[in-house]
């Protein structure tokens, strides 16, 4: 009997975490680009199944809409005039993006589902690329030789 309940515990549990991790859902991302020049945003899912690439034309206002059905929770490139910036998306997200053609990737602003996340995501991209871009990120160069790894690992069991 204690086999059963046992047995019954794992395929719970088992089932909990399967629907955490494939929790299929309808995505929606859409927005407005003032200034606009160009006539397309590009948005490529990084779905597990593989890379998918969607294509929308603005409207003459400026407004654009994908809507898709995605199956988990992930990263995500919406691609407009030369600049391709990440959004995280999970199933059942309505996402607003609002920005400013001339400068897409810096005016860009997130409201909706996941807003706050987009918003630091951004940054982070934003100061990751100067950060790359800047002569101070190779700056420091050594040679890591495989004696000093087992001198770091005797340190650190100590």
């Amino acid at each position: 009997f204690k086999i059963i309940i046992f047995a019954f515990a794992v395929l719970v549990s088992c089932q909990k975490q399967e629907d955490y991790i494939f929790n299929e859902g309808p995505v929606t991302i859409s927005g407005q680009i003032a200034n606009a020049s160009g006539e397309t945003v590009h948005l490529t899912i990084l779905e597990l199944t593989g890379d998918v690439d969607h294509v929308t034309k603005l409207d003459s206002t400026g407004h654009f809409q994908f809507k898709v059905n995605v199956l988990s929770a992930h990263d995500n490139f919406l691609s407009y005039g030369g600049d391709l910036v990440t959004l995280f998306s999970e199933p059942n997200d309505s996402i607003f993006i609002t920005a400013d053609g001339s400068n897409f990737e810096k005016t860009l602003t997130y409201t909706g589902d996941n807003a706050s996340f987009n918003q630091s995501l951004k940054l982070f991209f934003i100061e990751f690329l100067e950060l790359l871009r800047s002569e101070e990120f190779f700056v420091k160069k050594e040679i890591w030789l495989p004696m000093n790894s087992k001198v770091l690992l005797l340190v650190f069991l100590n």
